[in-house]
């Protein structure tokens, strides 16, 4: 299995001081206002579908425990904890990222214990916290790969039987492609396109310990993968204008479907997964 990404290209894009990329968007009056009255999507539409969508769906009631793989800055853990209760754990292998999770975490009187630094196939980690989680997810994180099936079976592991796994990654095809070629072709390389297909993706996660549940495009457009990623003055300058249309865009969306519009290969700017490990044969039959 190849990574294509290297230690320190995650190192550079996580500030411990503020937890956020070096190209985070400030928190100005319309993102304030945004916040006061659109504070479900806060950090745009497919997020909102993510969370009150598609996880309201399957995700239990209850004093339940997540874990995220690459998990910094902490802002996913973050909106699962509010929305749902549950208890946040996260790995994450840089020390920036570390920092800057653990920073949220006290931040929000939660447990800066449970942001775990580990590199995730490592197989003591992997044997400490087998089996442990009643969800396990990951955003962004399986496509800076080559090989599917030790990334999947990393996550599987950590599940409880019967516990749910949720995997998000961006859909840098078609449209998207063009977009993030003009404004960021380097950061294409660091990203397994191939993956990026529902059919493909879905055969990755057709295995006997996995129900699937949910596999689909998600969202409808959002120029927000691209924003940050480039030092030109005037594509800066686009991409900040693109990012307040998407603003609009996403409060519109909002206001009128609640579940989703037209999400396909071409626009959608994401795709999910979302399966049940199934419990072990014989698993709870008297001897």
């Amino acid at each position: 299995m190849e990574r294509l990404t290297e230690k320190n290209y995650w190192e550079q894009r996580i500030d411990p001081t503020t937890g956020g990329g070096p190209g985070s968007p400030p928190a100005g009056l319309k993102a304030r206002i945004v916040r006061r009255y659109f504070s479900a999507i806060d950090r745009g539409y497919p997020r909102y579908l993510i969370y009150d969508v598609q996880c309201r769906k399957y995700f239990p009631a209850g004093v339940l425990t997540i874990m995220e793989i690459g998990s910094a800055p902490g802002g996913e853990l973050l909106t699962v904890h509010r929305k749902f209760g549950y208890e946040p754990y996260g790995v994450e292998y840089t020390e920036n990222g570390v920092e800057a999770n653990r920073a949220l975490f006290r931040e929000h009187g939660l447990h800066p214990g449970n942001v775990i630094q580990a590199d995730f196939f490592d197989p003591g980690f992997q044997q400490t916290w087998r089996e442990r989680f009643d969800v396990v997810m990951s955003h962004g994180f399986i496509e800076h790969f080559t090989e599917m099936e030790q990334v999947i079976s990393g996550h599987v592991n950590l599940v409880k039987p019967g516990g749910l796994l949720l995997i998000t990654l961006p859909n840098l095809r078609w449209f998207n492609y063009l977009v993030a070629s003009f404004f960021s072709r380097p950061a294409l390389k660091t990203h397994n396109l191939s993956v990026m297909n529902k059919k493909k993706l879905r055969r990755h996660f057709e295995r006997d310990d996995l129900e699937i549940l949910e596999c689909k495009y998600l969202g409808t457009f959002n120029f927000g993968f691209i924003y940050g990623r480039n030092k030109s003055k005037p594509k800066l300058l686009l991409m900040d204008l693109l990012m307040k249309l998407q603003r609009l865009l996403d409060m519109s969306l909002y206001l009128f479907f609640r579940r989703g519009f037209i999400e396909s290969p071409l626009f959608s700017p994401k795709l999910l997964v979302l399966c049940r490990k199934r419990p072990a044969v014989g698993a709870g039959r008297s001897a």
